[in-house]
């Protein structure tokens, strides 16, 4: 996990390490994005859960194991695509929190996941790096994709995921 993960870090790079409570800071932050399409009861548990279980280092199965038990009426599919998105949305929005406080970041770079949506395409060619505090994607801003136009409707595109089950990455310039 992450302790393991740190201790083979020179002891300069341990200098910004982010507290746990960053991923609770992160879902705080997004207070009511999460989760777009269930009600805040459900929204309030689903976040519960996964700052639980990501801090855990729970990840797949296990993870969506535990998102199911929140959506009891609803399919592993819509578990599975939850835990995924989210957790994505999550953990991305605390890398960029722990680039801000080491200092030494300024930007952000989009990655393609090796078999990318028009969406995502389109976000690396016209829009594939950003100053950490801004988006890739402003919110309301329409982009130009391989197969019509994508809205970012919901949200400004500050990270990955730019849509559900979006795997694509970036990283710190």
């Amino acid at each position: 996990g992450i302790d393991e993960g740190m201790a083979e870090l020179p002891e300069a790079a341990r200098a910004f390490v982010v507290e746990k409570s960053r991923v609770q800071q992160y879902v705080d932050e997004v207070n009511g994005q999460l989760v777009e399409s269930v009600s805040k009861t459900i929204d309030d548990q689903i976040k519960a859960v996964l700052v639980k279980e990501l801090e855990k280092g729970t990840t797949g199965p296990e993870l969506t194991a535990a998102v199911k038990a929140v959506l009891k009426d609803r399919t592993l599919a819509d578990a599975e695509r939850l835990a995924v998105t989210e957790a994505s949305q999550v953990l991305h929005g605390g890398a960029i929190i722990a680039w801000q406080k080491s200092g030494v970041v300024s930007g952000k770079k989009w990655l393609l996941s090796g078999d990318p949506c028009p969406v995502c395409e389109a976000i690396a060619k016209d829009h594939s790096t950003a100053p950490l505090d801004s988006p890739f994607v402003p919110f309301g801003a329409t982009i130009k994709t391989a197969d019509g136009t994508f809205t970012a409707s919901y949200r400004a595109i500050m990270h990955p995921p730019a849509h559900p089950r979006c795997r694509c990455d970036m990283v710190p310039i």
